[in-house]
């Protein structure tokens, strides 16, 4: 997360720089050249915005056409239980940039609407699919930058982010699998989770402390006006709304296997389908070598499966999901390009 501010400032500084040496460049026949690259540079660095959204795309659209003809579809689909999985996923990309916004407004004083929290997602989402999963958090740092927000800022609110959102998918699949399994022990530790949605003070202080040694340790400054704390009552709707997201990205998960496999679905396994859809996310998003989580977010979302549904179904699941968000990042990208391309770059 650090790591990616410290790129897009590198970006900015070195772009800068190099466009400096060239207005202290002498006359001479090098001169024109000299012009043409700086003028190159700046082109690119208002629209790289734009280029990291439409290579993205070529690499999606590329990895849909190997692992679509791979797959096996089933042959009857239910056309309603479709359509319906289609507006819960229309209904979580809302509350996604809600949820977005609310956080960076709090933590980055960033006031932006839906649609451009939605635009910083959409770039978040086109950076899983290049390598080193921190392009799609330079991209929507360079896009808050062009709002105003500073690089500390844009650093803290990252940081917050991603330990949110690891705190919601805990918590929910503490909850779903203590439903599953109402015993004392299971119980417990649902409570417990729960009950951390209280220590939001607490959560914050670790958070700054650590925010603050990575941004030492990453070369950047920090002042007590980039660090915005979050009180208890933030951080619990903060995470609660997380963990509500969680939630209705399972919710799409199961709709796709009511839609394509079974229909009659019981409580325990929707349960456990929504649990095993974070924990492989989750764990995805660890695999730092794989691109977008893949390989990694297949094989521990069919081993937990498994238990819930027969395993030949499990590994076909897991393989539409993956083509189906991979299809959701791609479309949210090129709804935002044109948006992109009217935005200031930095």
């Amino acid at each position: 997360m650090a790591l990616s501010t410290v790129v897009l400032a590198q970006i900015s500084l070195e772009t800068q720089g190099i466009a400096e040496s060239h207005r202290q460049e002498p006359d001479g026949v090098l001169r024109p050249l000299l012009q043409v690259v700086t003028r190159l540079l700046g082109t690119l660095r208002k629209a790289w915005l734009v280029l990291l959204a439409v290579v993205a795309i070529v690499a999606i659209v590329w990895m849909l056409r190997n692992e679509a003809s791979t797959f096996a579809w089933p042959q009857l689909v239910s056309a309603r239980v479709l359509a319906l999985t289609c507006v819960a996923q229309l209904v979580f990309w809302w509350f996604a940039a809600t949820m977005w916004t609310r956080l960076s407004r709090i933590v980055a004083g960033n006031h932006v609407s839906t649609w451009h929290g939605f635009q910083q997602l959409a770039l978040v989402g086109l950076g899983k699919y290049l390598p080193g999963k921190i392009w799609g958090m330079v991209a929507r740092g360079s896009h808050m930058a062009a709002q105003g927000v500073s690089t500390q800022r844009i650093a803290v609110a990252t940081f917050y982010e991603q330990c949110i959102l690891l705190h919601g998918a805990v918590i929910m699949c503490a909850a779903a699998y203590a439903l599953q399994h109402p015993t004392g022990l299971f119980l417990t530790i649902a409570v417990a989770a729960l009950l951390s949605m209280f220590t939001g003070s607490w959560w914050s202080a670790v958070a700054v402390r650590a925010g603050g040694w990575l941004a030492q340790r990453a070369g950047l400054g920090f002042s007590e006006d980039d660090i915005r704390a979050v009180d208890n009552g933030q951080y619990f709707w903060l995470v609660l709304g997380y963990a509500l997201l969680w939630t209705m990205l399972g919710g799409v998960f199961l709709g796709l296997y009511c839609a394509f496999f079974n229909d009659a679905v019981s409580v325990r396994t929707g349960l456990g389908l929504v649990m095993a859809n974070a924990v492989a996310i989750t764990a995805g998003f660890f695999a730092l070598f794989a691109p977008g989580g893949i390989g990694v977010r297949e094989a521990v979302g069919a081993s937990i499966l498994a238990a819930y549904i027969p395993l030949p179904e499990a590994a076909a699941l897991v393989i539409l999901f993956r083509i189906w968000a991979t299809a959701m990042d791609g479309i949210a990208g090129v709804a935002v390009i044109p948006s992109l391309r009217r935005s200031k770059g930095t």
